[in-house]
């Protein structure tokens, strides 16, 4: 049998290997989430199109490369700023309205459906966009996820189009 000494130090021992043992699970999970932070930014800058994302209050949380191109902007001049930053002044306020409607009703789905959307880049650029909307939960926030397509080339050869079919 053990003294009251020995049964005190195997249970300090048998502390110390249960914390050890948290301490590599808990190191083993930071790792994990790493990873994770390192595919999710992998992907995002992967993509080919601009992407934004947005919180409940339209502040800017996370850009990609892509949109920096697109928009000149740099990343570190859109974080915290207003998604409205990319909108002629004359639409800013209708479209807050609207982003408030879209996190009361959040679904995947294209943005403004049959009108001709257009954001404005760091130089005043009116760029002809294509814009796709989803919402993403985390706990008890909601995100907003923006695809963005530059659609100028698109717009150049529907304009053609147009003028060749006048001239017949």
């Amino acid at each position: 049998t053990l003294t009251e000494e020995e049964k005190k130090i195997v249970k300090d021992l048998a502390s110390w290997a249960e914390l050890e043992i948290n301490m590599h699970d808990l190191g083993l999970a930071m790792e994990e989430r790493r990873l994770a932070e390192e595919r999710f930014h992998a992907i995002l800058e992967a993509a080919p199109e601009a992407i934004i994302i947005i919180d409940q209050k339209g502040e800017i949380t996370i850009v990609n490369s892509q949109t920096e191109k697109l928009f000149g902007y740099g990343r570190e001049e859109l974080l915290g700023k207003s998604i409205e930053i990319f909108l002629p002044q004359d639409l800013r306020a209708s479209h807050v309205e609207h982003r408030h409607k879209f996190v009361n009703e959040a679904k995947t789905r294209p943005m403004g459906v049959g009108m001709d959307l257009f954001g404005i880049a760091k130089d005043g650029r009116k760029i002809p966009l294509e814009i796709s909307l989803g919402p993403l939960k985390i706990g008890k926030e909601i995100f907003i996820i923006s695809t963005i397509r530059d659609i100028t080339e698109r717009k150049i050869r529907e304009n053609a189009l147009l003028e060749a079919h006048k001239e017949l």
